[in-house]
């Protein structure tokens, strides 16, 4: 599916050959579709009236600074400033439930036990033939809910991963060419790509990584609570402790990165020209409380660079593209409108 929608995607851009670009933007369409398939079994046009609401939402849904505010201070929504933004970004989740609850009615009344499309089907299957026990957990509440955070939290982090990389491949040249001479090499000008091509990538495996390490998308993670009295490198942490963990400190430590402050694909790769992953770069954060979405995440991020530099080439626009960003919830690059050439 990954592949079917960046090869939709790549033809969508023919039309925009030579000219600049917010390709963000079509990034949020790009993994909304996946989603959309994965959850609902149905993908949008480009030009679809509900995709195009969809993307609005979605780029306003975090770009608000305030809404990453009230995230770490809950009490500042009682105040004027940060009230309004809260009820922006509540009017925006519930945009994309109302998407969700469409599809789920729909799938509801053509449910057949039989044939199981998508995790909609699934879900629905749970409800009618699980146990008593199991059923509890599987309510319609349930299901939208998760289908809205799929797509608010999936499509947000995926594209601004993927912004990330464009930013840092036309901001750094110098990796550019090894960067391109690899896709060619193990892909061809045609070919598909595919997670058993990872073994034969390490620099493109290397970049993606150092993208992840040196632009982290979400720098405070989602607050957790201790659930028992426990202690942690000396620090008592009481029941019920609010806890935030800091994911851009372990990636910009020195301690762990030598000269953090600088973008370098080759500390990832050893001696022998191989690949080395690290266990500490976790923008998916870790544990059983991991992002659900990081085996998605992964491919689509391999395989939606490798197939969109296959076939064009990325230009800077007018201005060379910013390095820094912008923090909410989510880090993410300045608007920017890069320069696309078909290959």
């Amino acid at each position: 599916m990954v592949n079917e929608e960046v090869n939709i995607f790549n033809e969508f851009l023919k039309d925009k050959d030579g000219q600049l670009v917010d390709l963000k933007s079509y990034f949020y369409t790009l993994t909304s579709n996946v989603i959309a398939r994965l959850i609902c079994g149905q993908r949008y046009d480009y030009d679809d009236p509900e995709m195009q609401g969809l993307m609005k939402v979605l780029k306003r849904v975090f770009a608000d600074p305030r809404v990453g505010l009230v995230d770490m201070f809950p009490k500042l929504k009682w105040f004027p400033l940060f009230s309004a933004s809260v009820k922006e970004f509540i009017h925006n989740e519930h945009f994309v439930l109302n998407i969700v609850k469409k599809h789920w009615k729909r799938h509801k009344s053509l449910f057949d036990p039989n044939h199981l499309k998508d995790f909609m089907d699934l879900f629905r299957y749970e409800q009618k033939f699980g146990t008593s026990e199991e059923k509890a957990g599987f309510t319609d509440h349930q299901m939208e809910w998760l289908g809205a955070d799929f797509f608010l939290a999936g499509a947000e982090t995926t594209s601004t991963q993927l912004s990330w990389c464009l930013h840092l491949y036309v901001y750094y040249p110098e990796h550019q060419a090894a960067l391109e001479k690899e896709i060619i090499e193990v892909f061809g000008s045609e070919g598909e790509v595919t997670q058993a091509h990872k073994a034969r990538t390490p620099f493109l495996n290397a970049f993606i990584q150092e993208a992840f390490r040196f632009k982290t998308t979400v720098p405070l993670v989602l607050k957790h609570t201790a659930l028992c009295n426990t202690k942690l490198l000396g620090f008592n942490i009481p029941k019920g402790t609010t806890l935030i963990p800091n994911f851009y400190a372990v990636h910009m430590d020195p301690t762990i990165w030598p000269e953090p402050e600088k973008f370098n694909p080759y500390r990832h790769i050893d001696e022998d020209g191989n690949f080395v992953f690290s266990s500490k770069i976790i923008p998916f954060s870790m544990g059983p409380r991991s992002c659900p979405g990081e085996a998605l995440a992964r491919v689509e991020t391999y395989i939606f660079l490798a197939k969109l530099l296959q076939k064009y080439k990325i230009l800077p626009g007018d201005k060379p593209p910013h390095i820094d960003g912008s923090t909410s919830i989510v880090y993410y690059p300045k608007p920017y409108k890069f320069r696309i050439e078909q290959r």
